[in-house]
C-alpha cells in the first residue's frame, strides 16, 4: 500500500470519499444516485501516516476545485518542494480546467483528450452497480437493433432551449466536442429518431434526476424506469453531460449492457488496460448524423454469439476495473504510480 499524508482538514468542506474510511462517512439523506458507490469506498486503499516525511505521496484530501483557500494549497506544494515528494490531487465532476501545480498527479474524470496531460489519470465515475439490485439478463440477438436512452436531452420552455442555443453558438459553429451535453443528447436523438434501420427506445426528461434538487418525481420509480430502459434495448446511448464524461456509461456497463457512446474527444479510463472496442460501440461526434447506419451496420456483423460476449465483457469490465472501488484498488498502489516517478 501507498503511505499518504494529508496534512489538516479544513472545517465544513467534504472530504474525498476514498478517505471515509479514515476521516469518517457522510450521513446518507435523501436518495441520489452514486451513493451506494460511495458506500463501498469506505475502506482501507492506502496508509495514512502522521508526517509528511513518512510518506510516499502528499494528498490534498479534498476536491481541487473546492479549495478556496490557495494557502493550503501552497503547504503541499512547499511540503513537495522540500521532500522532493509527488502531491496526488483529484478533480472530480464536470471542470476541465488545468491545474497548475507543480510536481502533482492529478485523477480527473473530466477532460478532452487534446487538452490532456502527462500527468493525468482519468478516473471513472462514482457510479452504482446497477446490479447489486437487478439480475443479469444478457438479451439476444434479433434483425433490428434497439437503441435506448432514458434521461435529461430537453428543455422545459422554448425560452430556455432558445437560450441555451444562443450560448452554444461559439461551440456549434466551430463544430466543438465541448458544446453543451444536453444539446448534443438532442442532436443525437433527432438523427436516430429519423432512421428506419433502427427500433427507439426514448423517455426524454427536461431535467437532471440524479440529484434531488433537479429532478421531478420520486427516486424510486425515475430509477426503476432508467434500469428498465437500458435492460431492454440492445446499445443504450452515453454521451457527455456538462463535463466531458458520462456517468451513464458506467451504468450501462453495470447491468452488462452495450453502450453506444458518442465520442466527444474523450479519454477512457486505464485504456492501456481496457479493451474497450470489445464491449463498446464509440461512434466520433462528428459523425452523428451516420450514427444509425453505423448502429445498424455493426449490429448486422455480429454474430449471436459476439453479442452475447460483448454483454458479458460489458459486466467484467465495470465489476473488475470500473466500479468506483474496484477501480481505486487497482491504481492505489506502489507500482502503479511508478510510471509517474
Amino acid at each position: 500500500m501507498l503511505n499518504i499524508y494529508i496534512y489538516k482538514k479544513i472545517e465544513g468542506l467534504e472530504h474525498l470519499h476514498i478517505l471515509d474510511f479514515y476521516l469518517g462517512q457522510r450521513n446518507f439523506g435523501v436518495e441520489r444516485a452514486g451513493d451506494e458507490a460511495i458506500k463501498l469506498l469506505n475502506k482501507a486503499f492506502f496508509n495514512l501516516v502522521d508526517t509528511p516525511e513518512e510518506s510516499d505521496y502528499l494528498l490534498i484530501p479534498y476536491n481541487y476545485f473546492s479549495i478556496k483557500d490557495r494557502e493550503y494549497v501552497n503547504v503541499f506544494v512547499e511540503l513537495s518542494r522540500k521532500l522532493n515528494k509527488k502531491i496526488i490531487i483529484f478533480s472530480y465532476g464536470d471542470s476541465s480546467q488545468s491545474i497548475d501545480v507543480p510536481n502533482c498527479i492529478v485523477f480527473r474524470s473530466s477532460q478532452y483528450r487534446s487538452d490532456k496531460k502527462q500527468n493525468e489519470i482519468i478516473m471513472p465515475a462514482i457510479a452504482d452497480d446497477l446490479l447489486s439490485v437487478n439480475e443479469l439478463k444478457f438479451i439476444n440477438k434479433n434483425n433490428i437493433p434497439k437503441v435506448g436512452f432514458c434521461g435529461w436531452a430537453g428543455y422545459d420552455g422554448e425560452w430556455l432551449k432558445f437560450k441555451q442555443y444562443i450560448k452554444a453558438i461559439p461551440t456549434l459553429v466551430t463544430n466543438s466536442p465541448k458544446m453543451n451535453g444536453v444539446l448534443f443528447r438532442m442532436k443525437t436523438l433527432r438523427v436516430l429518431n429519423k432512421s428506419k434501420l433502427i427500433k427507439t427506445n426514448f423517455v426524454i426528461r427536461n431535467s437532471f434526476t440524479g440529484n434531488e434538487k433537479t429532478r421531478n418525481g420520486n427516486f424510486s420509480d425515475l430509477r426503476r424506469d432508467f434500469v428498465d430502459n437500458i435492460n431492454q434495448s440492445d446499445f443504450s446511448l452515453a454521451l457527455k453531460g456538462d463535463g466531458n464524461y458520462s456517468v451513464r456509461f458506467y451504468e450501462i456497463l453495470s447491468l452488462g449492457k452495450i453502450p453506444l457512446f458518442v465520442d466527444t474527444d474523450c479519454v477512457f479510463p486505464l485504456d492501456d488496460v481496457i479493451d474497450y472496442k470489445g464491449f463498446v460501440l464509440k461512434v466520433d461526434y462528428k459523425n452523428i448524423k451516420n450514427i444509425a447506419e453505423i448502429v445498424s451496420g455493426f449490429y448486422r456483423s455480429l454474430s449471436p454469439e459476439d453479442f452475447i460476449l460483448m454483454q458479458n465483457k460489458a459486466r467484467e469490465a465495470f465489476q473488475n476495473y470500473l466500479r468506483a472501488d474496484k477501480y481505486f484498488e487497482y491504481v492505489l498502489n506502489k507500482e502503479f504510480f511508478k510510471k509517474y516517478d
